[in-house]
């Protein structure tokens, strides 16, 4: 297992603040030469599996969150989870249970008719259940850091990494679905290169970019395996919690977890597309 030292943390916690900062710049606040920033960033793409992503937010790009979970006989559910995985709309995915349960984030349009929820799954033969859940309000997650790779920097240093935008920003178009595509790709696709992709010049690109960052439409996500964070251990857990109790229970929640909690865990309020019409709202913790 990859081994980080002060460094190491230090560049992880700077791309998660700017995940398309320059190594000149994380060089500087680091303290360290743009060449170690360099090849410390491509040592842990090799032994980490780091990467930094470019995602939309869903509550400001008119998408609608869902959290699905389905159960699958044990031989398919891998297969399944695979080709979910290849869906354009799955956010991200996990097997659970022992490699029988199937759980799964789904971005869609506000507008859509959710193919995934009411066509493919009720087609799929080795599900055995299905419960979908529609996200309402998100308490922790997405651009928020998670505490456990966003500790090695102190104040001035995130101060200095952290973007500054002029423009109030713009929303997220169909003409967009290029560029969003490359950095889903690789969050820190050159200019050139987003140029080629989206045929675009690379001024255009750097405007629109700016744009979308400025107003919260577009982030940047920074993806590790957990392992070397000292994480070895990942736990989803589902409470249902009456609406009138839940009020600032979050913020006690996040002040009080460990810190070797998993890197996917959010607090969400959901209702349940299934049980809609019978049962009060649900409130999750993954």
């Amino acid at each position: 297992m990859t081994t980080l030292d002060a460094v190491d943390r230090a560049l992880i916690h700077a791309l998660h603040i700017d995940g398309r900062a320059p190594f000149t710049k994380i060089g500087d606040v680091l303290g360290v030469s743009t060449q170690t920033v360099a090849r410390r960033y491509r040592r842990l793409r090799a032994e980490a599996s780091l990467r930094v992503v470019g995602l939309p937010d869903p509550q400001r790009a008119g998408q609608a969150e869902w959290m699905v979970r389905l159960t699958a006989t044990p031989h398919t559910a891998q297969d399944l989870a695979q080709a979910l995985g290849r869906r354009a709309d799955t956010a991200w995915i996990k097997l659970m249970s022992g490699g029988t349960e199937i759980c799964v984030n789904v971005h869609t349009p506000a507008a859509s008719d959710h193919a995934l929820l009411l066509r493919d799954i009720p087609r799929t033969a080795s599900i055995t259940a299905v419960s979908a859940h529609q996200l309402l309000h998100r308490y922790f997650g997405g651009p928020t850091a998670w505490l456990g790779r966003a500790n090695a920097l102190d104040a001035a240093q995130v101060a200095a990494l952290t973007p500054v935008h002029a423009s109030p920003g713009k929303p997220l178009t169909a003409t967009d679905d290029a560029l969003m595509a490359a950095l889903q790709r690789d969050g820190r696709a050159g200019l050139a290169e987003l140029a080629t992709a989206t045929g675009w010049s690379a001024a255009t690109v750097a405007r629109r970019l700016a744009d979308l960052q400025a107003g919260g439409t577009v982030f940047f996500d920074l993806e590790i395996a957990p392992e070397p964070l000292g994480v070895t251990t990942q736990a989803l857990l589902w409470m249902a919690v009456a609406p009138a109790g839940w009020t600032g229970w979050p913020g006690r929640w996040r002040r009080t977890r460990s810190s070797r909690s998993s890197p996917r865990r959010r607090a969400r309020r959901t209702w349940s597309r299934r049980r809609f019409a019978r049962t009060r709202p649900r409130c999750t913790i993954t």
